[in-house]
């Protein structure tokens, strides 16, 4: 009488491997995402800026409009 393989394959009726990998990766993803929510503190930074943008100060002459004054 042939004894019973210790493996079980993927074509095997008892092979449960992929559904409990599944469900182990489901469940993990749950835990990470409450863990994560539970531990989220609120922000310190205000919903609305506060006031106008900076606007950016630009030369009033280029450097090479420099270079060309002194050289006349």
């Amino acid at each position: 009488m042939r004894q019973k393989s210790p493996f079980l394959l993927p074509c095997d009726p008892e092979y449960t491997a992929h559904r409990e990998a599944e469900n182990r990766r489901q469940q993990t993803r749950q835990w990470l995402l409450q863990r994560e929510r539970a531990s989220v503190a609120p922000s310190i930074v205000p919903d609305a800026p506060e006031g106008e943008p900076k606007v950016e100060r630009r030369r009033r002459y280029s450097i090479t409009r420099r270079r060309a004054r002194a050289a006349s």
